[in-house]
């Protein structure tokens, strides 16, 4: 988890930053808290708006970066991998698997035993 900040510190500086930084005449006008308070809490949304863009742009990278290491196997490369392994049931499949694909698929076909 990303820490945003403390937002209420943030917020009072860029309050007092914004009615120092007008002048004179302006800050008579902006010294009414609502405009203050709407140009501070404007700079806070767009700062954290850039900082969930970075946080987001980061986890793509992150997710792209494990997709592009790691393929997709197909059901009969896992049986394979998990027969190799050692799992007796998926070797028993496999070898179904391997006995249904030689015989040919017609109606004269020899019918299997189920045994």
């Amino acid at each position: 988890m990303v820490s945003i900040g403390p937002s209420r510190e943030r917020f009072r500086f860029l309050l007092t930053f914004v009615i120092r930084s007008t002048s004179k005449p302006v800050r008579s006008i902006a010294s009414s808290a609502s405009v203050a308070r709407r140009i501070a809490y404007a700079a806070v949304q767009t700062e954290l708006r850039q900082t969930l863009r970075a946080i987001k742009r980061r986890a793509r990278e992150e997710r792209r970066a494990l997709t592009s290491e790691t393929r997709r196997m197909s059901w009969f490369d896992w049986l394979q991998e998990q027969a190799t392994s050692g799992r007796e049931d998926a070797l028993r499949a496999l070898r179904t698997a391997r006995r249904g694909r030689n015989e040919t698929k017609t109606l004269s076909a020899p019918a299997r035993s189920l045994v």
